[in-house]
């Protein structure tokens, strides 16, 4: 199981090749598809996660 590197995501998000809301898209549906073979998660703010994201996208908030 492989994944892109953090620093490769956050620029395809700053250069808007990728959307914020698709990056939190996909993290989330990893976490349901292995939450239950790992029960890592006590908790997962999904709708909080996709509101904030969208917020990005909309150019509403600042990060980093």
């Amino acid at each position: 199981m492989t994944f892109p590197s953090l620093a490769n995501t956050s620029a395809q998000v700053r250069a808007g090749r990728l959307s914020p809301v698709d990056v939190v898209s996909d993290c989330l549906t990893k976490v349901d598809e292995l939450q239950p073979k790992l029960n890592a998660f006590i908790t997962v703010l999904a709708d909080q996660a996709v509101a904030v994201a969208q917020l990005k996208r909309a150019g509403a908030i600042e990060t980093g």
